[in-house]
């Protein structure tokens, strides 16, 4: 992954984590385009390398909290109650009831629930209770195809098992039963009726801490309700049977009276009725009025034809076209004429062959005209006739109307009379039928459930299971400790990969130092000490120190083992530096500081003296951190003496002796300046003209001048010696170093036009990065073999 590809990255997090407005104030430094990074619409794709790493780093978290999820299921399965579980299904069938009773249809899905929510009934419940209180328990329903076992006596409820876990009392509250239950308090409590989608099956299932009880319960249940629909069935029978023995007596009375009215009014007035529906008059006007439409029809067609004859030429009229003799006199005319004109074209018109011609055409001319003639008189008689034929039915429909309306009253009236007498015939022929259903019915005592499965004890308990509560605790363990681990990640606003630095500060990353975890291999007296080294003498943290007093630490990590990681590590960032000069201005001052304390800036500037002086580069260190002085304990030299009595001392800067300014040290072409007694205003002498003069001594004396100075955050002392530097260096350790801190401490650098040359990122663990396997799983590399 390359810079770019890791400054997109990490910026897309961040403008994803915080609000966009939030940006500026984040990255005052960065000339970064948000409309660069445009994210567009969210594709919902996931890191999953990044999460997976994230998850291996903190393994140990993740798996302890398992474990407590695990420990936790376990104490909530050992003290639950065994709790068993009995099932019964019925089937809902279509009664033989024919009085069409609601309850007895049960065909469609409303109906079906309507079942079982009768099931559930209060008044089901308590005939359950009161008949298993009683001690007359049904082991099989009635309409099961199983033997029916005799009633036994119930069995005491199983006792609870005292609380194994007493010291726990919040976590029985929690999640353990509260006060005794009785086996059939939580029989009826727990009562379930459920009906399968798509079918006339209705499954019933009950909880109880007695498997005999949850079972018993069921089965009585479905008994207690099929005897309830029974003898409400039988109710209604009865109750309906008598109902209909009077209502049949009464509609007969109401129907004889209605025929005998009906009757005496045909009679008197003198209505005749051919059908059911309509009298005489009726029916003949009806028969007028379809041959009236019938006649206008064939009128109006025949008034057409005749009217085309007046108005048109004969020769074109379709029944002249059409008639056979016409046609035929057509043909012999037009040979006639033919053979005429071929007598003319040789013969006289006096010839007797030529007058023979003629005479037959002038013959057949006349009977043309004369068969003509007749068709139109044929027509015309047509047509008068289909006139007076129309006006003779118009006449006679006339008449009959008359008829008809003058008996409409009476019709009305006799079809009134005539549907009482059909709606009473109707009311006491449905009496009639009901009754005998009534009766039929009556004398069938089904019920419209069937058993199909019944309740038996179950030998295993339904709660707890065992294996879901633990695969839930080892599960909500797991997410608990993965939630931990992504919060942590997530709330975490350090610097903790390389090329983040970069990103957020819009300066070069120099390099990168990695933890000395990574050199846990090397041949030393003692295990490498972490990069921030112990401040309590020249001794490092783990105790060890050289023949001369020196640190065995990280400090001299470049000088005492230079085949190895860490070393290679500072001589990459001392090179990213002599380049870095290359493109500009040359960097001969360099000030080093962080932004917050221990952050590994002294180990740093004491390697890359080292690097400098294995270069053969006359370098010198200037300790400027008056507070927290400890370059004299890194290479052995006395602090009685130093830059604090240089800059307040009267004698110019020019007439020390070179000796008197840097001390040399074991490692050649590299000096130091020690700090010096701590002095009461260090910016205030930091600010004094020595200072320039000094470092101006210095860069004539030697190649590089490396100043080590104290955080910049709260202390003006980097600040002041970044000025007067070619170029200042920020270390940043990974994992501590919050964003905010790095881009504040460069962004006053840019206020006081102090150029940065970078930064470099101390104490980097490769093994938590997701790109960690150049440095964890090759470290042999850096090392020569013996």
């Amino acid at each position: 992954m390359d810079k770019e590809e890791q400054q997109l990255s990490t910026v897309k997090r961040d403008l994803t984590r915080y609000p966009l407005d939030d940006f500026p104030r984040r990255y005052p430094t960065a000339t970064v385009n948000r409309a660069d990074y445009d994210l567009g619409d969210d594709d919902g794709s996931v890191d999953v390398q990044k999460y997976l790493t994230l998850a291996l780093r903190h393994w140990k978290l993740i798996a302890g909290c398992t474990i407590l999820g695990l420990m936790a299921a376990v104490l909530v399965t050992r003290n639950q109650t065994p709790i068993y579980r009995a099932r019964t299904s019925v089937e809902i069938q279509g009664a033989s009831n024919t009085l069409g009773a609601r309850d007895n249809d049960v065909t469609n899905g409303a109906d079906i629930q309507t079942q079982a929510k009768l099931l559930q009934s209060g008044s089901v419940r308590a005939r359950t209770i009161r008949k298993l209180e009683s001690g007359e328990s049904t082991t099989t329903p009635v309409g099961a195809q199983v033997r029916v076992a005799p009633p036994k006596p119930k069995k005491p409820a199983k006792p609870r098992p005292p609380d194994k876990v007493s010291i726990w009392p919040t976590v029985k509250a929690l999640f353990l039963p509260q006060g005794p239950v009785s086996p059939l308090g939580m029989a009826t409590s727990t009562l379930k009726v459920t009906a399968a989608k798509d079918s006339r099956l209705i499954d019933i299932t009950c909880d109880s801490t007695d498997p005999e009880v949850a079972a018993d319960f069921v089965n009585t249940l479905v008994s207690e309700f099929m005897e309830q629909r029974l003898e409400y069935r039988w109710d209604v029978y009865n109750t309906t049977g008598q109902w209909l023995t009077l209502a049949q007596e009464e509609l007969k009375l109401k129907l004889e009276a209605s025929e005998q009215k009906l009757q005496e009014y045909a009679k008197s007035s003198g209505l005749v009725f051919m059908g059911e529906d309509r009298s005489v008059a009726e029916q003949k006007l009806g028969q007028l009025q379809e041959e009236l439409t019938r006649a206008q029809a064939d009128r109006i067609q025949k008034e057409a034809k005749y009217n085309l004859t007046v108005s048109s030429s004969p020769e074109s009229l379709p029944e002249v076209l059409d008639n056979g003799p016409l046609a035929q006199y057509q043909v012999r005319l037009a040979d006639l004429r033919r053979e005429l004109a071929q007598l003319t074209s040789s013969l006289t018109p006096a010839h007797p062959k030529v007058m023979r011609v003629q005479a037959q055409i002038a013959e057949l001319e006349s009977t043309l005209v004369s068969e003509r003639q007749n068709v139109i008189r044929r027509l015309k008689n047509e047509y008068q006739s289909a006139q007076e034929r129309e006006r003779l039915l118009s006449r006679n429909y006339g008449g009959q109307t008359e008829v008809v309306s003058q008996q409409g009253e009476k019709t009305i009236q006799y079809n009134l009379l005539k549907k009482d007498v059909e709606a009473n015939r109707q009311l006491y022929q449905t009496a009639l039928q009901r009754g005998k259903e009534a009766s039929i019915d009556s004398a069938l005592r089904s019920a419209n459930l069937r058993v199909v499965d019944a309740a038996r004890p179950s030998s295993w308990p339904y709660k707890p299971n065992v294996l879901v509560n633990l695969i839930l605790g080892v599960l909500g363990g797991c997410f608990a400790g993965v939630g931990l681990v992504l919060g942590r990640d997530y709330l975490n606003r350090s610097i903790r990969v390389p090329g983040e630095s970069s990103t957020y500060l819009n300066i070069p990353e120099l390099g990168v130092i990695p933890t000395s975890s990574t050199e846990s291999n090397l041949p030393l007296t003692g295990r490498i000490q972490r990069l921030i080294p112990s401040t309590s003498g020249s001794e490092s943290k783990n105790g060890s120190s050289n023949h001369k007093g020196r640190s065995q630490g990280v400090e001299l990590v470049t000088w005492n083992h230079k085949p190895s990681l860490l070393a290679e590590s500072f001589r990459a960032v001392l090179t990213s530096i002599l380049f870095s000069a290359e493109q500009g201005s040359p960097c001969r001052i360099l000030a080093v500081t962080s932004s917050m304390p221990s952050e590994g800036k002294t180990t740093i500037i004491s390697n890359l003296g080292i690097a400098l002086a294995e270069m053969n580069r006359r370098a010198i260190i200037v300790d400027a951190d008056m507070r927290r002085p400890r370059q004299h304990q890194i290479f052995d030299v006395a602090n009685s003496w130093g830059l604090s009595d240089l800059l307040q001392e009267e004698t110019l800067i020019e007439d020390y002796p070179k000796e008197t300014l840097a001390r040399k040290t074991d490692i050649p072409n590299l000096n130091v300046l020690v700090s010096g007694p701590s002095a009461l205003s260090i910016p205030s002498i930091l600010h004094s003209d020595r200072m320039t003069r000094l470092l101006e001594r210095l860069k004539q004396e030697f190649d590089f001048v490396l100043i080590d100075c104290p955080p910049m955050i709260h202390l003006a002392d980097a600040r002041v010696v970044g000025r007067l530097a070619d170029g200042v260096i920020l270390v940043i350790r990974a994992g501590k170093t919050s964003q905010e801190a790095a881009i504040s401490a460069v962004q006053r650098f840019n206020e006081d036009r102090t150029r940065v040359l970078g930064t470099i990122l101390n104490d980097w663990n490769p093994k938590n990065a997701a790109y960690d396997r150049g440095y964890a799983y090759h470290p042999s590399y850096y090392y020569t073999s013996k």
